[in-house]
């Protein structure tokens, strides 16, 4: 018995693609999702914090 039908295979080729995609290059995903995450952070108060090993660490 066969796993996968090649009809079952031509429906899941484009989404392995753009998983290994995204994993490579998630910029554009996250050049969607940024202006969100600020207003969001905005609305609950809180800043986004800086990461220790950049700046400002005693």
């Amino acid at each position: 018995m066969v796993d996968m039908s090649t009809r079952e295979k031509w429906v899941i080729a484009p989404l392995l693609v753009l998983i290994i995609f995204t994993g490579v290059y998630p910029k554009p995903i996250t050049d969607v999702i940024t202006p969100a995450i600020h207003y969001t952070m905005q609305d609950v108060g809180k800043s986004d914090p800086m990461p220790s090993a950049l700046g400002g660490g005693k």
